[in-house]
């Protein structure tokens, strides 16, 4: 087990780059995935064999970004597209489109109405839950003066 070394001073760390920054800072760095202590230069996790890339400011190995993972996610939308386009399906769906534009418009013009008059109502209330309170505390000066 490795153990993280403490941070050195920003005094002695000033003027260095982030590489070296991070080596002067820490030994080793933590899976991001299972939190086992790993060498500074290692690329995958020898515990859950995870990709781990590099270290953060907090000692942790960053995640890589799976470019394939996102490569194959757009291949497969635009299949589908595709698809939809060889069913015939294309012309329902461009006239389709701006009724769900307008109705999107629309729900959100509705949207911020509520929002807005429960902000107003919310205003109003506290605004009349005080009055009653300060009339109230003034009706009791009074009488006990």
């Amino acid at each position: 087990m490795c153990i993280v070394t403490q941070a050195l001073p920003e005094e002695t760390m000033a003027g260095t780059g982030k590489d070296s920054d991070q080596a002067k800072r820490f030994s080793s760095k933590k899976c991001h995935e299972c939190f086992a202590y790993i060498p500074l230069e290692a690329t995958i996790c020898p515990s859950c064999g995870k990709k781990v890339g590099e270290i953060d400011k907090n000692g942790i190995a960053v995640k890589p970004t799976n470019w394939i993972a996102y490569a194959i996610a757009a291949l497969a939308w635009g299949g589908f597209i595709f698809y939809l386009f060889l069913l015939g399906w294309a012309e329902p769906i461009k006239d389709f489109l701006p009724h769900l534009l307008d109705w999107v418009k629309e729900a959100g013009i509705y949207l911020w109405l509520l929002v807005t008059g429960i902000v107003d109502w919310f205003i109003e209330s506290w605004a009349s839950l005080l009055e009653w309170l300060v009339n109230g505390w003034k009706d009791f000066m009074s009488d006990i003066s």
